[in-house]
């Protein structure tokens, strides 16, 4: 016979009547459940029987539908728990703990002959094996199958350990792991993931909204620091019947540039430290500038340097007009002069 235990005694007789207490007119009843199954686990005290026999089960099912009650999944009540005024009245929900295939076998049936839903709590790493108690646990192609029929899922841990007395560290991956294992099974998105050993502030968001990778005090709305070139890719696959392209945008101390990964990486664009503004500049029009911020021709090339210092613009077997006040000279080396 297992020793009685305190965390339980509390639950059950000091936080359940407080609880009781405290309930608004029209509370939704969670009722939870773990195994549906004939061979009752009738050896224990009856304080920790965990297994409902599925004539049991029926009966209480019967009872609740016959009383005009809806079996909402624990998601809607949850919903329905945050709007404004009183819970409605003849809801409630049925979670199931671990993952037994029973639920599959016995439950789902019963569930299903009075239109109910209900929740079922998995520990990921029994799925398709035994439970510690020895009972088989639903396969993963079994939660897929439940989940796109209606049922809910969520998460029960990794290992079924207790987490309260387990390290931080552990505890987050018995947490996490479990999340993540649900969400690929059953298709759900995975808005985003951390792996283990991920450093910090890897991801940093501010009290403003703005976004740092690698750094606490992002200054704009995304916010990348590295010791050695930040970058940013872009990749197309080929999934969507496009050819694949991947480009780099970076910067370090010797420029800013666009590498086309795919093209051998070359470098096709580049911005040195220490150019000056305007060094090219693309008006409203289209019209571009060299030098100018303000170009009033389809290019327009403008010396940035001292009034003996020419603009230089490159023509080599390329007809090339230039208007410009001032005068043009032609250099035998195919080189237009702009003073």
């Amino acid at each position: 016979m297992n020793a009685p235990r305190l965390d339980r005694w509390l639950s059950l007789g000091v936080a359940a009547p407080l609880a009781r207490l405290r309930a608004r007119r029209h509370a939704i009843p969670i009722l939870m459940y773990h195994s549906i199954a004939d061979d009752v686990d009738d050896t224990v005290h009856p304080y920790f029987r965990t297994v409902t026999t599925p004539a049991s089960f029926a009966r209480q099912v019967g009872w609740l539908q016959r009383g005009g009650y809806e079996a909402v999944s624990l998601a809607e009540a949850i919903r329905l728990a945050h709007e404004p005024g009183a819970l409605p009245q003849k809801k409630v929900v049925l979670t199931f703990d671990d993952g037994f295939r029973d639920f599959l076998t016995a439950a789902l049936p019963i569930l299903q002959s009075a239109g109910f839903g209900a929740t079922v709590f998995l520990s990921t790493a029994y799925l398709g094996r035994p439970f510690l108690t020895g009972r088989p646990c639903l396969a993963a192609h079994e939660v897929k199958a439940l989940s796109d029929g209606g049922i809910e899922f969520g998460s029960h841990s990794v290992s079924h350990r207790r987490l309260a007395e387990i390290p931080a560290d552990q505890l987050a991956g018995e947490v996490a792991d479990s999340k993540r294992a649900i969400e690929d099974i059953t298709g759900s998105k995975v808005p985003f993931t951390i792996t283990a050993g991920a450093s910090t502030n890897s991801i940093f968001v501010d009290s403003t909204g703005r976004v740092g990778l690698r750094t606490s005090t992002p200054v704009l709305d995304l916010h990348i620091a590295t010791s050695n070139t930040p970058a940013m890719r872009l990749e197309q696959n080929n999934s969507g019947g496009f050819t694949a392209q991947t480009w780099d945008i970076a910067g370090n101390e010797a420029n800013f540039f666009v590498r086309d990964v795919t093209g051998g990486s070359r470098l096709p664009f580049r911005i040195r430290p220490g150019a000056p503004t305007s060094s090219i500049d693309i008006s409203a029009s289209g019209n571009v500038g060299i030098g100018t911020a303000s170009p009033s021709a389809l290019l327009h090339v403008a010396s940035t340097g001292s009034a003996s210092t020419d603009g230089k613009l490159l023509a080599n077997e390329v007809m090339v007009f230039v208007r410009r006040l001032g005068t043009v000279a032609a250099r035998p080396e195919g080189r237009i002069v702009l003073r």
